[in-house]
């Protein structure tokens, strides 16, 4: 008797435990994929700032407007898209080139689809922007 009652002890652990562990996962599991979504906003938001600032100072290097919107666009393009990245360009107006040497404005756009999708959150637009000296003569 003393067996059985052991038994049904141990089966009624394992019972609580598998409950528990499910709770815990319904809590878990939404964190790590919200997690998950922002390390790929912050991540993303940094390399968009990057290729801006990198756009700015290869057109800062360059003579005329012409060949520094080129410079500019050449960086755009040495992005690789991918299924979370699918395109960086200029942002609308995102490209200034002042002939007074006062400098060029480089503003970028980077589009972005999250890995999960939660409350609709599935696509984001980043833009950023840089303003760099004129350093050719």
């Amino acid at each position: 008797m003393k067996s059985r009652n052991r038994q049904a002890q141990a089966r009624n652990r394992k019972g609580q435990a598998l409950i528990e562990t499910a709770v815990a996962a319904i809590f878990i599991v939404p964190i790590a994929l919200g997690l998950l979504d922002v390390t790929t906003m912050v991540l993303c938001n940094q390399i968009n700032d990057s290729v801006a600032k990198n756009a700015a100072r290869a057109a800062a290097n360059q003579p005329n407007q012409t060949s520094a919107q080129q410079a500019a666009q050449n960086v755009f393009n040495h992005i690789s898209h991918s299924s979370i990245i699918t395109s960086v360009g200029f942002n609308a107006g995102g490209f200034k080139y002042s002939s007074s040497k006062d400098g060029v404005m480089v503003q970028s756009r980077m589009d972005v689809n999250l890995p999960v999708s939660i409350a609709g959150f599935q696509h984001q637009v980043f833009i950023a922007q840089s303003v760099q000296p004129i350093v050719s003569e």
